[in-house]
C-alpha cells in the first residue's frame, strides 16, 4: 500500500515539475523569443495549464493535510462566488476584466503584451470567462465572474495554508494565519483578497508565498540548490504576469541567503590553534563577523555615497531617480531612511507593524513562542521585511528608484505578518496551558510541514 502511494507521488512530482517547466519556458520564451510553436499557443491551453500547474502544487505540496486542504479550499469559493470581487466603478477589476477580454480571449501568446500584463492571470481567468464570439449574457457572465473569484480565493487561501504549516505552525493555527492575511492583508480602503482578486499580481503573489512556504524555513545546501533554481525558474513566469512580485521574490532570496550566512559559526582560524587563539581573536576572524561587516559596508556605507548611487542608477532601466531623492529622510546628510509616514505605507502596514515590533520583545526573550530561535528570526523578518527594504539604504534605492510615487507603498504586500502573530498567539496558548496544567491542552498532533 505504501508503495501504491509512493507511486502515486511520484507521478505528481513528476507532473508538477513538466507544467512547471512549460510554465517557465513559455514565459521565457515570451520574454525572449527562440520558439515559433510556443508563441503560437492559444491562450486558453495557457490558462488550463495555468490551473493544472496551481492543482499539482496544491496537492503535492499539501499532500499531508488534503482534507484540511478541501475543507478550506471550498470555504474560501463559497465565500468569493456569494460575495464576488468589488465592481463598483471606476474600480480597478473592471478594469481587469475589460483586459481579459481584449487581450486574452481567442489570442494566442504571441499577441499578448511582453511584460507586465498578465499572461497567466488573464489566461487562466480567460479560461472561465471568454465566449468564444457567442453573444454575452450578463447574469451568466456576472455568475462566471462571481466563480472565477471564488477559484482565485480558494488558491490564494490553500497557499496560505500551506505556508503556515510550513512554518510549523499546527493546523489549527494555520487556518488562523489564513483568515488573519485575508482580513488584514489591503490597505485601510480596501481588501487585497476583494479588490485584487482578478488582478495579474495576485497570481504572482501566490508563487511568492509558494517559494517563501518551500524554502525559506530551510538551509540544508540542497534546499539552497533547489531554491535558487526554484527562483530563476519563477522569475520570468512573475515577471509577464506581473512584475512586482519578482522583486519581492529576489529581496526574499538575498535575505534568506544572508540569514543562512550569517547562522554560520565557523573560525577562519585554524582547528589546530583554536586552544592557543584567544576568544576575542577567533570571534574577529569568525565568518559570522566578517560576513556582517561586509553586509555593513555594501548595503549601507557604500550607498551613503552619491557617486555610487548615480553609477548604479545606469544599470535601472526606469531609472527614477528624483523620485528616489524625494523618498528618503536624511540626517546631517546621512541616510536614516525612507518616508513611512505617508505615501500610503502606514494606511497598509501601519498598525500591524507596530504590533509586530511591540511584541517581538516577548517573543524573542520571554519565550512567547515553540520554535527554535533560527525559525523565530526568519518569522519577524518576514512580518517587518518592508522595513528592512526600506531602512536599508542600498535595498532603497534599488527599490524607489525603480517605481513611481504611486506604486512606493506596494512593498508592503511583500510582509508575510500573519505567521508571526500567528505563532505569537501559539505560544501565549502553550504558556497558559502549562500555567493552568489543563488536561486539553496540546501542541504536537497537528504540527506543521508538509513537504
Amino acid at each position: 500500500m505504501n508503495s501504491d502511494k509512493l507511486i502515486v507521488w511520484n507521478v505528481f512530482r513528476g507532473a508538477l515539475l513538466v507544467s512547471w517547466l512549460l510554465l517557465s519556458l513559455i514565459s521565457f520564451n515570451h520574454l525572449y523569443p527562440f520558439s515559433p510553436f510556443l508563441s503560437q499557443l492559444p491562450t486558453g491551453f495557457v490558462g488550463g495549464l495555468g490551473w493544472c500547474t496551481a492543482f499539482f502544487a496544491i496537492v503535492f505540496c499539501g499532500r499531508k493535510h488534503l482534507r484540511e486542504l478541501f475543507v478550506l479550499s471550498l470555504a474560501f469559493f463559497i465565500m468569493g462566488f456569494v460575495l464576488g470581487p468589488f465592481l463598483e466603478p471606476p474600480a480597478d477589476p473592471l478594469e481587469h476584466l475589460r483586459r481579459v477580454h481584449e487581450l486574452s480571449c481567442g489570442k494566442t501568446v504571441e499577441q499578448m503584451p511582453r511584460e507586465n500584463r498578465g499572461v497567466w492571470q488573464y489566461s487562466m481567468m480567460g479560461a472561465v470567462l471568454c465566449t468564444d464570439g457567442t453573444p454575452v449574457q450578463p447574469e451568466k457572465m456576472i455568475r462566471k465572474i462571481d466563480i472565477t473569484n471564488g477559484l482565485f480565493w480558494a488558491l490564494g487561501s490553500t497557499v496560505l495554508l500551506i505556508l503556515g504549516l510550513q512554518a510549523g505552525l499546527p493546523v489549527r493555527w494555520a487556518f488562523f494565519s489564513v483568515v488573519t492575511c485575508f482580513l488584514f492583508l489591503g490597505t485601510n480602503r480596501f481588501s487585497y483578497f476583494r479588490y485584487y482578486s482578478l488582478a495579474p499580481s495576485f497570481t504572482s503573489l501566490c508563487i511568492y508565498w509558494l517559494w517563501v512556504a518551500l524554502f525559506f524555513f530551510r538551509k540544508k545546501a540542497r534546499d539552497i540548490v533547489k531554491g535558487l533554481g526554484m527562483a530563476i525558474s519563477a522569475l520570468p513566469v512573475i515577471w509577464v504576469n506581473h512584475n512586482q512580485e519578482a522583486v519581492f521574490l529576489a529581496f526574499a532570496v538575498t535575505l534568506w541567503i544572508g540569514i543562512i550566512c550569517l547562522e554560520q559559526k565557523r573560525s577562519l582560524i585554524p582547528v589546530g590553534s583554536w586552544k592557543s587563539a584567544p576568544t576575542l581573536l577567533s570571534g574577529l576572524f569568525s565568518v559570522r563577523f566578517l560576513f556582517c561587516c561586509s553586509l555593513f559596508f555594501i548595503f549601507w556605507l557604500l550607498p551613503q555615497s552619491t557617486s555610487f548611487l548615480h553609477w548604479l542608477s545606469r544599470f535601472f532601466s526606469r531609472g527614477q531617480w528624483p523620485h528616489y531623492q524625494s523618498l528618503y529622510v536624511q540626517w546631517h546628510g546621512l541616510y536614516i531612511g525612507g518616508k513611512i509616514a505617508g505615501l500610503r505605507i502606514m494606511d497598509t502596514l501601519g498598525s500591524i507593524s507596530i504590533v509586530s515590533i511591540v511584541l517581538a520583545v516577548p517573543y524573542f526573550y520571554f519565550g512567547f513562542s515553540n520554535q527554535r530561535t533560527v525559525m523565530r528570526v526568519r518569522l519577524f523578518v518576514l512580518a517587518i521585511l518592508p522595513f528592512i527594504i526600506y531602512y536599508t539604504p542600498l535595498f532603497h534605492f534599488g527599490w524607489s528608484s525603480n517605481v513611481r510615487a504611486a506604486e512606493y507603498y506596494r512593498f508592503c504586500y511583500a510582509a508575510v505578518f500573519w505567521l508571526f502573530l500567528s505563532d505569537f498567539l501559539f505560544g501565549l496558548e502553550e504558556r497558559i496551558c502549562m500555567a493552568s496544567s489543563s488536561a486539553s491542552c496540546y501542541s504536537k498532533e497537528s504540527e506543521g510541514g508538509v513537504a
